[in-house]
């Protein structure tokens, strides 16, 4: 009869399933922890992983079956006899360990292990930012089960997999490349995932030494699931700890150490630090000292940049006095700061005076007896005159954060969409779903290729999820064409008088307005599409100005009253009045923001019928039409609301919310006659050199805030500011 000790879990139903096969064996049933030594010598089959050190007083041991994949405990000299078959668990445990390591993953890219404790302590504040395993780089060394599980739930969720293993002569379909260990320095510094899942063996011994762990880029994880001993841990501690960009800070500082991290993580001394300051706060015990202004314009350099933004805020008078009196200090010792004699010369001026040019002769050259000016360059003029004189007429520059990674979303956008029905002409409305989904990603692509090269894992991140939106974006368009009357007939239709770099591309001479005083201002630009109508019977071309826009807009008549958001209707004017050269009799038909950038939502439309009757992506609009029930139907032939920023009523078919969104022909006249008299003043006050930073602060908002020229303004928040009165219905009668 032999002896089992079954020292594994087991209930009841394995009991009887391994008892019903050995069923001339006594089983004995323990723990790991409780089993006692006469057991283990007892024994001639053992189910578990019993401590080695009993094992080895079993001289008759026959069977040894480990509930772990790992079995290097069990092969050291002394442990088992020679005649002692030992087996392992491996392939049992590659589905639960390679989740526990997925969730993992994700915990730290996620960074919910610090969520989890601001949670526990009932606080609610970020974390910084956090990645993704989409578009990563995942390491997997050791292909066994375990390794190849993970691997294979890597690669679904959209990471690019590396596999290391001894043998490569046959690649797995779930690994992307596959290495031998001996290319393991090559790999490491490119990924984002560092996963080891190795036996312990004399070559897997801290195979991740130092060297190799200084090899890894910042920011990725290294995680390991297989032997303990694979990762030298004293290393680990030591790279962690050391942090170099600190270290090098720490051992150069002279007399203070200043520690700082974005102001949005804290706002007093309690407040916990960055992850990445929080281990050197608590290794150095350093108390929190907020610096003074003096402190943080140590520099001259750093004075000059403070002083400014100081120098606007009333509230800090004092600071800012204290910073003047550190630069003028540095005047005496030769220390100088470049653009300091200018601010002193300018701190002598009556601050209640308005900037104003002296010698308007020499700005008329600088400006010459044209005014060409673009919607942009209008809209800056009446948010602040200085502003618009220090960008555009001086043509100052404003430093600019160092940044890899540019807003791409509008661009992208802008030109995949102007491409596809430019490209496809009448038959972009009739493509299937899956000839505009190829349609997209060549001209993704395209674009990419051409003017993205190199892009970083965010780029791509960043690509692939407008990619996506393009395909439901360019849908919401077809099913727009497919019922409107109106159709593109131009886009990037350039305004302007002068030839372009293709002397033969279509263009609109600007309308031309005189200032009374012999110069002339033209509105020059280009229109990203324009759609046309003839109208039956009435001998014109209505046309619709369309704009794509990448954030969030919301038309109001009360800010083109003042000069703002009026781009596409300083476009559609021109259009109507010399846009004869290419439209018959050209009309407005009004303009439409189609917001192209929130997830569109899907909305049932109950008066389509067919396939189109599913949850179809809509994507929201604003703007302005004439209010003729012919043009604004044309547009929205159903009378749905989807396709014009109107909304029907369900019973009567009305529309509900008509003040804002339409006019009528007196109404768009009224609208061009005001913006052509402020384009007229703006003439007329540059030419007098009226150029005083008078920001135009729309209810609590100030232009102030955001202004590049912030530092070389001497504007004080608060003063001189322009609150138009706006009427509440503006531009009507």
């Amino acid at each position: 009869m032999k002896h089992i000790l079954v020292a594994m879990p087991f209930d009841d139903t394995h009991k009887a399933y391994i008892e019903k096969i050995g069923t001339d064996c006594e089983f004995r049933y323990t723990t790991i922890k409780t089993a006692t030594a006469e057991e283990v010598k007892a024994a001639d089959i053992i189910f578990g992983n019993i401590s080695p050190e009993l094992v080895k007083q079993n001289d008759h041991l026959e069977w040894m079956q480990l509930n772990s994949a790992g079995s290097d405990q069990y092969c050291k000299p002394g442990v088992i006899g020679p005649d002692t078959i030992l087996t392992c668990a491996t392939g049992a445990y590659g589905l639960s360990v390679s989740e526990h390591m997925v969730s993992m993953s994700m915990m730290l890219c996620r960074k919910m292990d610090l969520y989890m404790k601001n949670q526990i302590n009932h606080e609610w504040k970020e974390e910084g930012s956090v990645t993704s395993i989409w578009n990563s780089t995942t390491l997997v060394a050791g292909l066994g089960d375990i390794g190849s599980e993970y691997a294979k739930r890597m690669k679904a969720l959209g990471s690019h997999v590396i596999g290391i293993r001894r043998n490569v002569a046959e690649k797995p379909d779930f690994i992307d490349e596959l290495y031998t260990m001996d290319q393991l320095d090559e790999v490491l510094p490119k990924v984002d995932f560092a996963v080891f899942i190795l036996p312990s063996t004399p070559a897997t011994h801290h195979i991740m030494d130092e060297r190799r762990l200084r090899l890894m880029k910042p920011g990725s994880y290294l995680i390991n699931a297989g032997r303990g001993d694979a990762v030298d841990c004293d290393a680990l501690n030591k790279v962690l700890r050391e942090g170099i960009c600190f270290y090098k800070a720490l051992t150069v500082s002279q007399r203070f150490l200043w520690l700082s991290w974005p102001g949005a993580a804290h706002a007093e001394d309690t407040d916990p630090a960055s992850a990445a300051l929080a281990p050197v706060l608590n290794l150095l015990q350093a108390p929190f000292v907020q610096p003074t202004a003096a402190e943080l314009a140590a520099a001259p350099a750093a004075a000059l940049d403070v002083l400014g933004v100081l120098t606007q805020d009333p509230a800090q008078s004092a600071a800012g006095a204290a910073v003047r009196t550190a630069l003028d200090e540095a005047e005496k010792t030769g220390e100088l700061s470049t653009g300091y004699a200018a601010v002193v010369r300018i701190a002598q001026d009556d601050p209640d005076a308005p900037t104003k040019v002296q010698n308007t002769a020499a700005l008329e050259k600088l400006l010459g007896r044209e005014l060409r000016i673009s919607p942009t360059r209008f809209e800056k003029y009446q948010t602040c005159p200085f502003g618009y004189f220090l960008q555009y007429i001086l043509r100052a520059v404003p430093r600019q954060k160092a940044e890899l990674a540019p807003n791409i979303s509008g661009t992208l956008t802008h030109w995949v969409l102007e491409n596809a029905l430019r490209r496809q002409g009448a038959a972009f409305k009739d493509l299937t779903p899956e000839e505009l989904q190829a349609l997209v990603d060549s001209l993704v692509d395209e674009y990419v290729t051409a003017n993205l090269p190199g892009a970083t894992v965010r780029m791509q991140y960043l690509v692939e999820r407008i990619r996506r939106n393009l395909v439901n974006l360019l849908g919401f368009i077809q099913r727009d064409l497919r019922q409107s009357g109106f159709q593109p007939v131009a886009f990037e239709l350039r305004i302007d008088d002068r030839p372009g770099d293709d002397p033969d591309a279509p263009r609109i001479e600007p309308v031309r307005l005189d200032d009374g005083a012999g110069h002339t201002i033209r509105v020059v630009g280009t229109v990203d599409r324009v759609d046309a109508m003839p109208l039956p019977g009435d001998g014109r071309t209505y046309l619709r100005v369309v704009d794509y826009k990448t954030g969030g807009k919301d038309f109001q008549l009360k800010e083109v009253y003042c000069g703002l958001d009026c781009q596409m209707l300083l476009y559609l004017f021109t259009l109507e009045r010399n846009g004869d050269s290419l439209f018959p009799a050209p009309a407005a038909a009004g303009v439409e923001y189609l917001l192209a950038d929130p997830a569109p939502e899907s909305v049932p439309r109950q008066e389509v019928s067919g396939e189109e009757a599913d949850l179809q992506p809509t994507y929201p609009l604003n703007g302005l039409l004439l209010d003729n029930e012919s043009i604004y139907r044309a547009m929205d032939t159903r009378g749905t609301g989807e396709f014009v920023p109107l909304n029907f009523s369900a019973k009567t078919g009305r529309i509900t919310n008509s003040k804002g969104r339409l006019a009528d022909e007196a109404k768009l006249r009224r609208i061009r006659d005001h913006l052509d008299g402020l384009l007229t003043q703006m003439a007329q006050d540059l030419y007098s050199g009226e150029i005083d930073a008078k920001p135009l602060c729309s209810g609590a908002r100030s232009p102030c805030t955001y202004c590049e020229f912030r530092m070389a303004c001497r504007h004080r928040d608060g003063e001189h500011e322009r609150t138009p009165a706006v009427p509440d219905e503006p531009f009507e009668e």
